[in-house]
């Protein structure tokens, strides 16, 4: 099963955005514990694409592909802001001193760092000026 669907990279479409993704999920019969992974992945990349890749909210397109297999769901995220890896920097955090207590962190920068700890499996591509991640979570 595949869905897929396009949104602006703005953040009263983040709603629209996990209203999809939760109606694929219902479509497909996908695990509540599956379908939250999927929805807390995309809240992380949408908000981090708006704030950081674009600075504000754009009318420039966010894509996202939900692909449904027996075992496992991918998501697949792709927005055209400037080039940047979320699983390079979540890679680099985990290298890091996770340690840190939470008043000295700051806010932000461990979303796609559990994104990355819940899935099975990550990948990052630039293809065509685009910026495209995939998560795969086993069901």
């Amino acid at each position: 099963m595949h869905f897929s669907a396009t949104f602006p990279a703005r953040m009263s479409a983040l709603s629209d955005a996990v209203a999809f993704l939760e109606r694929s999920a219902l479509t497909a019969n996908l695990a509540a514990g599956t379908a939250l992974k999927l929805a807390f992945t995309l809240e992380e990349l949408f908000t981090n694409t708006v704030r950081h890749g674009f600075g504000a909210d754009s009318d420039h397109p966010v894509n996202l592909e939900i692909a449904v297999a027996p075992s496992e769901v991918t998501l697949t995220y792709t927005d055209d802001a400037p080039a940047f890896n979320p699983i390079a920097q979540a890679d680099t955090l985990s290298q890091g001193d996770l340690s840190v207590s939470l008043e000295r962190r700051g806010v932000g920068g461990l979303g796609v760092f559990v994104s990355c700890q819940l899935a099975n499996r990550t990948a990052y591509e630039r293809v065509d000026a685009r910026n495209r991640s995939s998560f795969v979570f086993s069901q």
